[in-house]
């Protein structure tokens, strides 16, 4: 069974898969496999975005890297390009190995395809103020950046349902306990836990 898990920046994702890696899912982390690509391209992206986007290692850094991506949709669809398809590749092979339950979180599963590797997704969401908030205390970044972002990732989980595969809205709030308890109803739902 491969569950994905979606949502907006700061939304809790990372929450939600925790909570089914309790139930035995091992969980595919897409952001840190893009990392590990982000430097494995590092040459392409170099030459696409110049040398600007590199810290005084000789690596990427990803927040002036951000700073060109986030709301610049043309410069976005380029590093994606760049990106995502071998972090795809990476994913599809984690699941070929794996043979056992798997939760995919990706923040933009869809945008990426990934969707279609999942018996089904769950869409977790939280209140703007909550994530705003969220942002600003776990990334540090100033309240135009973190705006920025969050504006950015408007269209995340999509509202009808011509992906082909069943989605389910988790509404992550911060009632730890509540979003748990929705986790376990639609496990229960699908038959992955008895009793």
């Amino acid at each position: 069974m491969v569950i994905g898990i979606a949502g907006k920046y700061c939304s809790g994702k990372n929450i939600i898969a925790g909570f089914i890696r309790e139930y035995g899912f091992m969980v595919i982390d897409v952001d840190a496999i893009g990392h590990t690509v982000l430097e494995r391209e590092r040459g392409k992206i170099i030459s696409v975005f110049g040398r600007s986007v590199v810290d005084k290692a000789g690596t990427i850094d990803r927040m002036k890297l951000g700073e060109l991506i986030f709301g610049n949709r043309r410069n976005r669809a380029v590093l994606e390009s760049i990106l995502h398809p071998a972090m795809v590749k990476e994913v599809k092979e984690i699941i070929d190995k794996s043979g056992g339950n798997i939760v995919i979180n990706a923040a933009i599963l869809f945008r990426m395809g990934l969707h279609q590797l999942c018996d089904f997704v769950i869409c977790v969401n939280a209140p703007f103020i909550i994530r705003l908030i969220r942002a600003l205390k776990r990334d540090k970044l100033p309240i135009f950046r973190a705006l920025k972002r969050l504006f950015d990732q408007r269209r995340i989980c999509p509202k009808s349902s011509r992906y082909q595969v069943d989605i389910y809205n988790v509404r992550n709030s911060g009632n730890i306990t509540a979003a748990g308890k929705k986790i376990k109803r639609i496990l229960y739902s699908k038959g992955l836990l008895k009793g």
